[in-house]
């Protein structure tokens, strides 16, 4: 944007109708257009490739909610929470980075996919509240929890995905931890954990340092962690509480 190269804004019009004024209003829409598409809609990249935007369950966003909680309504299915089928040379692949239940709709949708990235905001629905990071369960944020009955690694159980990975994980769960039993319970259930970390091995290695993260000022108990600096010069976070292990990249407030 700084360069004022041209792109296009592609989006449901409900969530356009959010962009067209206030701090949006600097991206000038005649070089940057935005087009809505609906549902439902195919569209043709160009590049090999097509995009299928449908519904899933979940919620308004975060500043779109009502001021009386009563009038809220969870778990529906609308233009503001979509997931996203990709298709092309014979590969089926799905992104929903927020879901916050599996309908009969969703899972054939899924079945016989080639890969899927699947919302993994929190491993229980109220570790947030256990942890003191927030009064909201996942399912009041609009995310179902990984584990328990309702849980995504439940409800997907008998979907035919060849690769199903966890994404959009809040830094509170701590399936984020290669050593956690929360994570061996991902894996052995057929899951893997989208990781930042690209290069080969586990990482890069760690140095003991006093944690001054968000996670552990949030925490307020005794906690042991490590710091690790890539060449980026960014700081990644690993620690543990008494009740789970935590990765805490930042600030361990969600937003939703």
């Amino acid at each position: 944007m700084r360069e004022m190269q041209p792109f296009t804004i592609w989006g449901a019009e409900a969530t356009l109708a959010q962009v067209r004024g206030g701090v949006f209003a600097v991206v000038d829409e005649a070089r940057c257009p935005r087009i809505a598409v609906a549902p439902g809609e195919r569209l043709d990249t160009g590049l090999g490739f097509a995009i299928l935007p449908f519904t899933v369950p979940g919620k308004v966003p975060l500043y779109m909610e009502p001021t009386n909680e009563g009038e809220l309504a969870l778990g529906v299915e609308g233009e503001t929470t979509v997931g996203l089928e990709i298709e092309g040379d014979g590969v089926r692949a799905y992104y929903i980075p927020s879901c916050a239940g599996v309908t009969d709709a969703l899972r054939a949708r899924l079945d016989g996919a080639d890969l899927m990235f699947f919302d993994g905001t929190t491993f229980e629905d109220d570790e947030m509240i256990r942890e003191g990071l927030s009064p909201k369960t996942a399912w009041r944020m609009g995310h179902m929890a990984m584990n328990g009955a309702r849980g995504s690694i439940e409800q997907l159980a008998g979907v035919d995905v060849a690769r199903k990975v966890f994404i959009h994980v809040n830094n509170s769960n701590p399936a984020l931890c290669r050593d956690s039993p929360q994570r061996a319970h991902v894996e052995a259930a057929g899951w893997r954990v989208a990781s930042s970390w690209c290069g080969p091995g586990p990482g890069p290695r760690t140095r003991s340092m006093r944690c001054s993260s968000a996670g552990c000022r949030a925490n307020r108990r005794a906690l042991t962690c490590s710091g690790s600096r890539a060449a980026t010069g960014s700081r990644a976070w690993s620690c543990r509480s008494r009740n789970a292990s935590l990765s805490t990249p930042g600030s361990v407030r969600s937003s939703s």
